[in-house]
C-alpha cells in the first residue's frame, strides 16, 4: 500500500499518494469517492493506437498506464498498472489485446490484458533484462512489436535479444544469434509486407564505449539477425527505425556515428527503398534522431525529432525538411493510424496532438496525472488557492481552473505574512550557474532571482552544481526574515539566512 499525506482544511481533503500521481480532493468528513484534480501532463514515455478504433488510445507515463476511449480527449487510469510504464503495443489482430512494459519493485514486468485495459496480468516471466523507461540519454529501453496480420505473434526487444511469443504472450523464446553482446534495442519496427522483415536498430548498451552496431534483419520470425549497413556510416547506430506503411519496402532510420568513445556524431535520418538492402542519406543530416512517424495515408508526410532538438517535417518523402518548434523532452511520436495528417507528440511536458501534420498542437492531458505529487499545501492569505510540488511547483487560483506551473523546482516556501515571497530550490545535482540552487521571488513567482549568498559551496568532487542545493526549506513564522534550509550535503545540521 503507498504511503499517502492527508492535509485537512476547513471541509476539504486533499489527498497526496506517493505512488500514484496527481491529487484528489474529496468533502470531509463522510464523503468516500476521490475526485481527481490535477496537476495534469508530466512525463509520458509511448504511445499506442487501436488501428480499428483510433479513439481508443494507450499511453505509458511516469503515473502508470493510461487509457482513452475518445481520442486522447480524457483519460482514465488502468487499475493494475500504477507503476511508471514505457512501450505499449496493440494486437491489431485483436485490439482488446494490448502489451505494456512497467517497473515493479524488483525489475520491470511485462503486462497484458485481454479485455481491452479493464483487467491486466503479467506475462513473460521468462524475459530477461526487462527495462521500462530509457536511461537518461539513451534510448535502449524495451520496445514491444505485435505482428500485423498473424494473431498473437508478440516480440519483445530487450538487452538480451529479441523475445518471440506466438500464443499471445503466454510463452516465449530467445532469439538473439548474430545480435552483438552488449547491444541496446534502440528501436524495433516490423514490416506490413508479405514477408514481415523485422527490423532491429541498436546502439552500444547504455551508451557504452563500444562502436555503434547498426541495423539487424530477421527473416525467420526474430530466430537470426543479420546486418544491414550497406550505404552506412561507418560505426553507425541506429536510434529510430520506422517502415512506411503503404510501401513497406521503404524503411526510414535515425543514425549516429559511435567510434568507441563516449562522443557520438549525429547523422540525421536515413532511407531504403529496398527493405533495408541499401541506405542513403535523405535531407535530413547532422541532427539526432530517435523518433520518426509517417502518416499512414501519405507517407510523403514525415515527422522527425529528439529530445533536445527541433521537429522536422518533410512533405516528400525525406527529401526536404522543415524545422519547426519543439514541444518539449520527445518520447514518442505517432501517427494515427486511421486520420491522416494527425499526429501525437508524448513528451515529459504531457501528451500534445496535431490535425493538420504539425502545423499546430493541443494538449491531451485531462485525467492524464502523469505527475508525481509529493506535496500539496494552502496559505492562510490567499483562500481558494492550493500549490503543488514534485520535480515542479504549480499553482491553482480557484477551485475548478487549471494549474499553472510557477517553475521547475522541487522545494518551495512562502512568506506566511506576504505570499508574494517566495523561496525555491532547484533539484539537488542540477543546480549549478545556469540554475542557481536557490531563488526567491517577491511577485508571487513571476520573477526570480539568485538567492544563495552564504550557502556552502559544493566540493570539488561535485562538480555538478556550484552551490549545494538545499534538501528542504522553512520560515520561521515569528521570524519570516529568517530562512531555515538543510544543504543536501550536510544532512544533519541547518543553513539560517536572514531574508
Amino acid at each position: 500500500m503507498p504511503n499517502v499525506s492527508v492535509e485537512a482544511r476547513s471541509s476539504r481533503l486533499v489527498l497526496v499518494l506517493s505512488v500514484v500521481t496527481g491529487l484528489c480532493s474529496g468533502a470531509a468528513p463522510a464523503q468516500d469517492r476521490w475526485l481527481g484534480v490535477g496537476p495534469y501532463g508530466g512525463v509520458v514515455n509511448s504511445l499506442a493506437i487501436d488501428p480499428n478504433d483510433s479513439r481508443n488510445l494507450y499511453a505509458g507515463s511516469d503515473g502508470g498506464l493510461f487509457v482513452s476511449r475518445d481520442g486522447g480527449g480524457s483519460w482514465a487510469a488502468a487499475r493494475d498498472v500504477r507503476s511508471r510504464t514505457g512501450a505499449v503495443a496493440i494486437d491489431p489482430s485483436s485490439p482488446s489485446t494490448v502489451f505494456a512494459i512497467a517497473e515493479r519493485p524488483l525489475g520491470s514486468a511485462l503486462f497484458r490484458t485481454r479485455d481491452g485495459g479493464d483487467t491486466w496480468e503479467v506475462v513473460g516471466r521468462e524475459i530477461d533484462c526487462l527495462l521500462a523507461v530509457r536511461n537518461i540519454g539513451f534510448s535502449d529501453f524495451s520496445k514491444i512489436v505485435v505482428r500485423p496480420g498473424s494473431p498473437g505473434t508478440v516480440f519483445v526487444a530487450t538487452c538480451a535479444g529479441v523475445y518471440r511469443s506466438v500464443d499471445g504472450g503466454d510463452t516465449w523464446q530467445l532469439g538473439a544469434a548474430g545480435i552483438p553482446e552488449g547491444s541496446g534495442p534502440a528501436a524495433f519496427a516490423v514490416g506490413f509486407d508479405d514477408e514481415d522483415r523485422l527490423y532491429l536498430g541498436v546502439d552500444p548498451l547504455f551508451g557504452g564505449s563500444t562502436p555503434g552496431r547498426g541495423i539487424f534483419v530477421s527473416d525467420d520470425d526474430g530466430a537470426s539477425w543479420s546486418p544491414s549497413s550497406q550505404g552506412l556510416p561507418e560505426f553507425a547506430a541506429v536510434t529510430a527505425v520506422t517502415v512506411d506503411p503503404l510501401s513497406p519496402g521503404n524503411v526510414y532510420i535515425g543514425v549516429v556515428t559511435r567510434t568507441g568513445s563516449s562522443t557520438a556524431i549525429a547523422e540525421g535520418v536515413f532511407k531504403s527503398s529496398d527493405a533495408g538492402a541499401t541506405w542513403s542519406a535523405t535531407g535530413l543530416t547532422s541532427t539526432y534522431i530517435d523518433q520518426i512517424a509517417i502518416d499512414t495515408s501519405d507517407p510523403r508526410e514525415i515527422l522527425a525529432s529528439a529530445t533536445g532538438e527541433p521537429l522536422f517535417r518533410s512533405s516528400d518523402g525525406g527529401a526536404t525538411w522543415l524545422s519547426g518548434d519543439s514541444l518539449g523532452s520527445l518520447q514518442d511520436l505517432v501517427a494515427d493510424p486511421a486520420e491522416t495528417r494527425r499526429f501525437y507528440y508524448a513528451s515529459r511536458e504531457g501528451l500534445f496532438r496535431s490535425d493538420d501534420a504539425a502545423a499546430s498542437w493541443l494538449p491531451m492531458d485531462t485525467g492524464l496525472g502523469a505527475q508525481s505529487i509529493g506535496r500539496v499545501f494552502f496559505h492562510d492569505l490567499l483562500p481558494g488557492t492550493r500549490f503543488a510540488q514534485q520535480g515542479a511547483i504549480w499553482l491553482r487560483s480557484d477551485g475548478s481552473g487549471d494549474w499553472t506551473e510557477v517553475r521547475s523546482g522541487t522545494i518551495l516556501a512562502i512568506d506566511p505574512t506576504d505570499p508574494a515571497i517566495m523561496y525555491s530550490s532547484s533539484p539537488p545535482g542540477i543546480a549549478g550557474l545556469s540554475s542557481p540552487a536557490l531563488v526567491r521571488s517577491s511577485d508571487g513567482g513571476v520573477t526570480w532571482v539568485e538567492h544563495t549568498e552564504g550557502l556552502p559551496a559544493t566540493p570539488d568532487t561535485n562538480p555538478l552544481s556550484a552551490i549545494v542545493a538545499p534538501l528542504s526549506l522553512a520560515i520561521d513564522p515569528n521570524e519570516p526574515e529568517r530562512l531555515p534550509s538543510v544543504p543536501m550535503t550536510v544532512r544533519h545540521s541547518l543553513s539560517e539566512k536572514l531574508v
